[in-house]
């Protein structure tokens, strides 16, 4: 690892982050190790490098705009902390993929990065064929969204431009308050759609009589993400499902409206164009409930989320009104 890094930014000390109980004899600590490397080109920054997630077939990278002339250590508890999580899954991370911390990257009040999302490394590339270097890029809820909304490759594409080596500034803002990229993403949502082909919701209710006449509830935090996913699913004649730990939604294009229970737990809703267009324009993140227009039988609900505690049991409910 010293070695690649010398190839690219010559010499440079590394700052070695090691757990006092290795991993293998006890330790809390999966990795085996982090360096942090002090780059001055472009601009001043820190760069992080894992070493211990070669069985998994990958290491990270993450690079810290910063004139620290130390280390900022928190980096180091995020890298750990998502190490934990890989291990305990078992989990293959690979580009594209999003890590949502539910809360900004550091407690300050100007830093808006909530999610981690897996980039291919810039610079740096291994010499054992059988690991990947990924980089993390931290980005905002709405930038998650987008990219949930859009094909994950092309959304990459656009973040290489506008953050020029993956390079995180604790304080920008969401790339979406630039109108003429709102708009780009926006157009090629409607152009490529979205492969994102499921969304989450905390619980999931239907009951159906006949196909016209049913009740089918899901979550505001599945009508969050609808608003973002399903323009580029229905539309684009491809099918989007809503997972909850027990039940399931699948919303189908199609040339008939109607509602048909596959079993106890999976429900199919086929939707019109027409019925599309009236649905989501009734969708809100708040609890609601509505009908559309020729189908008064079936009535859709957006209820409250259920928070899970790690073991999957409900821990409580967040409002929305």
């Amino acid at each position: 690892m010293q070695e690649m890094i010398k190839n690219v930014y010559g010499d440079t000390t590394a700052v070695e982050f090691k757990p006092e109980i290795p991993f293998d004899l006890g330790g809390d600590q999966p990795l085996d190790c982090i360096s942090a490397y002090h780059i001055t080109e472009p601009v001043s920054h820190w760069l992080y490098v894992t070493e211990g997630f070669k069985q998994f077939g990958f290491e990270l990278t993450f690079r810290l705009k910063s004139n620290n002339e130390t280390a900022p250590e928190w980096p180091i508890s995020m890298l750990n902390g998502l190490a934990t999580y890989v291990f305990t899954q078992e989990r293959h991370l690979t580009v594209g993929e999003m890590i949502d911390f539910k809360r900004p990257l550091v407690n300050q009040p100007d830093c808006f990065l909530t999610t981690l999302m897996m980039t291919e490394e810039p610079k740096l590339k291994s010499a054992d064929e059988s690991v990947k270097i990924l980089q993390i890029v931290p980005i905002t809820p709405d930038e998650a969204m987008a990219a949930k909304g859009w094909l994950t490759e092309k959304f990459l594409k656009l973040i290489e431009i506008q953050i020029k080596d993956g390079l995180t500034d604790l304080r920008r803002f969401s790339l979406l308050i630039q109108d003429n990229i709102a708009n780009a993403i926006a157009r090629g949502r409607d152009k490529d759609g979205s492969d994102t082909d499921s969304v989450p919701s905390s619980k999931i209710y239907f009951n159906i009589s006949e196909p016209r006449k049913a009740r089918v509830e899901f979550d505001a935090l599945a009508g969050f993400h609808l608003l973002s996913v399903m323009p580029g699913r229905i539309p684009h004649e491809k099918e989007l499902h809503i997972i909850s730990p027990e039940h399931n939604i699948t919303f189908i294009p199609s040339d008939e409206g109607m509602v048909k229970g596959v079993n106890d737990t999976w429900v199919e809703v086929y939707m019109t164009p027409d019925m599309y267009r009236e649905f989501y324009e009734n969708l809100e993140v708040k609890r609601k409930k509505f009908y559309l227009s020729g189908f008064d039988g079936i009535e859709f609900a957006v209820n409250d989320t259920y928070l899970r505690d790690h073991e999957g049991s409900i821990s409580g409910v967040q409002q929305w009104r």
